[in-house]
C-alpha cells in the first residue's frame, strides 16, 4: 500500500513539473537568450510595418490592427494601433537593445510601465488618483514589444512555455502590480496556441506564422474575430529624375575618375 501510495505521490509530483516548473524554465530560458544575443540579432536594422484586417467569422471586415517597429536610440521602439468600433486603443514602446530596460505608454487608459534593474514599475490613474505600484520582475516577464518574437521562438523549440505579462485595464489590483500568467502551446512550427486568464476571465489566442517566423494571422475564438496580415504592397520603382531621362551614355575614357 505504502509503494503505491509513494508511486502516485511520484507521478503526481512529475505531472506538476512538466505543466508548471518546467513551462516557467523554458519562458525564463527564452528571456535570457533574447537577452544574451541582443534584439538586433532578431530584427536586425530595419523598420517594419504590419497591418491587419480584423475580420468576423462571416469574413465582414470589422476592424484594423496596426503594428510598427524600428530602430530607436540604444535600442528598439514601436507602436500599436487597434481599430474598433467601440473606439481606437493606442501605445507605444520602447526597449534596450537588450531588452532589460523598457518604457511602455498607453494612450488610451494612460498605464505606463517601466522596466529597469530587474524592476517593473506601474502608473495608472484612477478617477483622481494616480495609482502606483513596484515589484521585482519574473525571470519569464515579458516586456512590451516582445510578444511576436516570443511566440516565434515558442514555435521554433516546440515547447510548451509559461510566461508573466501585464494588462493594462488591470495592472494594479488591491494596491499591487498584477502580473498575468501566459502559457503558450506550439502545435507546429508554425502555430502557437496561448492562454491567459485575466479578471474578466480566462482567453485564447492561436497565432499562425510564414516561414519567416512573421505572425500572419491571429484567431481569437473568445471574440469570434481573426486578424488576418494584409499583403505587402510593392513599391514601384521611382522614374530617374527627368534630367537623366535622356543623357546619352558617356564612353568609358570619357568619365571622371573617382576620387
Amino acid at each position: 500500500m505504502l509503494a503505491i501510495l509513494l508511486g502516485s505521490v511520484g507521478i503526481a509530483y512529475w505531472l506538476v513539473l512538466a505543466r508548471t516548473v518546467m513551462p516557467r524554465q523554458r519562458g525564463a530560458e527564452i528571456i535570457r537568450t533574447i537577452r544574451q544575443k541582443k534584439l538586433s540579432a532578431y530584427w536586425g536594422e530595419q523598420a517594419e510595418e504590419l497591418k491587419y484586417d480584423i475580420r468576423n467569422k462571416a469574413g465582414q471586415r470589422v476592424g484594423m490592427f496596426y503594428a510598427s517597429r524600428g530602430p530607436a536610440e540604444t535600442g528598439f521602439k514601436g507602436s500599436t494601433t487597434l481599430r474598433r468600433p467601440a473606439g481606437t486603443i493606442a501605445s507605444q514602446w520602447w526597449l534596450t537593445v537588450d531588452a532589460s530596460t523598457g518604457r511602455y505608454f498607453s494612450a488610451s487608459t494612460l498605464t505606463s510601465i517601466s522596466l529597469s534593474d530587474g524592476k517593473v514599475s506601474v502608473e495608472q490613474p484612477s478617477g483622481r488618483k494616480l495609482l502606483k505600484a513596484e515589484s521585482d520582475a519574473p525571470a519569464n516577464y515579458i516586456p512590451e514589444g516582445l510578444t511576436h518574437l516570443i511566440i516565434r521562438m515558442v514555435a521554433e523549440r516546440g515547447e510548451r512555455a509559461t510566461f508573466k505579462i501585464i494588462l493594462d485595464n488591470e495592472a494594479i489590483v488591491n494596491s499591487r502590480l498584477r502580473f498575468v500568467g501566459v502559457t503558450m502551446v506550439p502545435l507546429s512550427s508554425r502555430k502557437v496556441q496561448v492562454y491567459f486568464a485575466s479578471i474578466r476571465g480566462a482567453g485564447t489566442q492561436v497565432y499562425y506564422l510564414d516561414e519567416h517566423g512573421k505572425v500572419v494571422k491571429i484567431d481569437w475564438p473568445n471574440e469570434g474575430v481573426s486578424y488576418v496580415l494584409r499583403p505587402m504592397a510593392r513599391k514601384k520603382k521611382p522614374l530617374p529624375a527627368p534630367r537623366t531621362l535622356f543623357q546619352p551614355k558617356m564612353p568609358l575614357a570619357m568619365k571622371e575618375r573617382p576620387m
